[in-house]
């Protein structure tokens, strides 16, 4: 399982982002770790609202240490996707337990996800992707004329996450989401 948020510390910690590599590392440590610890452990399969409070709560305490870690340490800026990769983050806790994401039915992807077939200049089939913050899809092979195999990320649940959304933003998402629905049109 990839966790952004994790991976994107780990970058900036190997990178001494800004000089605060070691301020980092210890943030992770002593917060980050902690906090996905406590939220890993809920089953965000009950039907408990109490959980799902419990989640939201701890989301929200996380974000403001994140915000209070930014606050301290000169020069981290919305650009190094510190607070944001916490947000698409969120979606892995909410999914990963479900059967049949463990049972390898479906995966959880961000990268290649299925939007169309194409036929290029020499007659072959291929197919054009998109890479999304989170999706929940199948993989499957795709065997054409018995002679040529396509392995595509057919998506059933794409998310795209904003901290900030403007006009052009706006019209991205929606192209994406365009695309990702005239390919696999249940896709949500």
């Amino acid at each position: 399982m990839k966790y952004v948020h994790e991976s994107n510390l780990d970058t900036k910690i190997r990178n001494n982002y800004k000089g605060h590599g070691e301020a980092i590392k210890k943030h992770k440590k002593e917060v980050y770790e902690k906090y996905r610890e406590k939220l890993e452990s809920l089953d965000y399969a009950s039907k408990d609202m109490n959980i799902f409070k419990e989640a939201t709560r701890l989301m929200e305490e996380y974000l403001a240490k994140v915000k209070e870690f930014e606050d301290e340490h000169a020069g981290i800026t919305s650009q190094s996707k510190f607070r944001s990769t916490f947000i698409e983050e969120i979606s892995i806790y909410l999914f990963k337990n479900f059967p049949l994401i463990n049972d390898n039915t479906f995966g959880i992807y961000t990268k290649n996800i299925f939007t169309g077939l194409i036929i290029d200049n020499q007659m072959q089939l291929g197919y054009t992707s998109k890479d999304v913050d989170f999706c929940v899809a199948k993989e499957m092979e795709l065997n054409v004329n018995g002679n040529q195999t396509l392995t595509i990320i057919v998506p059933i649940v794409c998310v795209e996450l904003k901290t900030y959304l403007d006009s052009t933003m706006f019209e991205g998402v929606q192209w994406s989401s365009k695309q990702i629905k005239g390919a696999s049109p249940y896709a949500k």
